[in-house]
């Protein structure tokens, strides 16, 4: 697995005066489920779905899907821990022929994204980028009642055979440190 800064004018890499402190790069480099990671660091996680529905990818979304002909599926939650929301999660998952095999994909209601991710066997994480969302980035535009002035996000592609999903991931509130070697 790469983990990389997304070189892209929309996704730029940050400079070193804005890299994150060291407990959230532990989280935005974390290469296993982040909602497992969530719920080890603040107890059980409810998944909130804000959105589930055929629509257009966001224009930063399309360079991984250049041949794209159909509306994909746009599914928006918010991870909370007793009703705070902790992250906001955006996955575009293009209705193909691999995918569309998987009916559970499909079934998740309020169930994470990840952890289906995670327990599929011929799925695999292949890059994961990060970049500070700012009010101009259509993903920033997405979040609910965005208070603060910018966040932190990370964006992972999920490659399935030759087809995939993306998946963003907004970190809306501090992170406590963890240990980086514990799962």
């Amino acid at each position: 697995m790469q983990i990389h800064l997304f070189l892209d004018p929309n996704w730029p890499v940050p400079l070193r005066s804005q890299a994150p402190d060291n407990p959230l790069k532990r989280w935005l480099d974390y290469p296993l489920s982040l909602t497992l990671r969530l719920s080890r660091s603040f107890g059980p996680i409810e998944v909130q779905v804000l959105e589930d529905k055929l629509a257009s990818p966001l224009a930063d979304e399309r360079k991984w899907l250049p041949h794209l002909k159909q509306p994909c599926r746009i599914r928006e939650v918010l991870l909370c821990h007793q009703g705070q929301p902790l992250v906001f999660a955006h996955s575009l998952i293009p209705q193909t022929t691999e995918l569309h095999r998987h009916r559970s994909l499909a079934k998740l209601g309020n169930q994470p994204l990840g952890q289906w991710l995670f327990q599929q066997p011929h799925i695999e994480r292949q890059s994961i980028s990060y970049k500070i969302l700012r009010p101009s980035h259509p993903l920033f535009r997405r979040i609910p009642n965005a208070k603060e002035p910018h966040y932190w996000a990370r964006r992972s592609w999920f490659k399935l055979g030759k087809e995939g999903l993306l998946v963003s991931e907004v970190f809306l509130v501090s992170m406590p440190q963890f240990e980086s070697h514990k799962p």
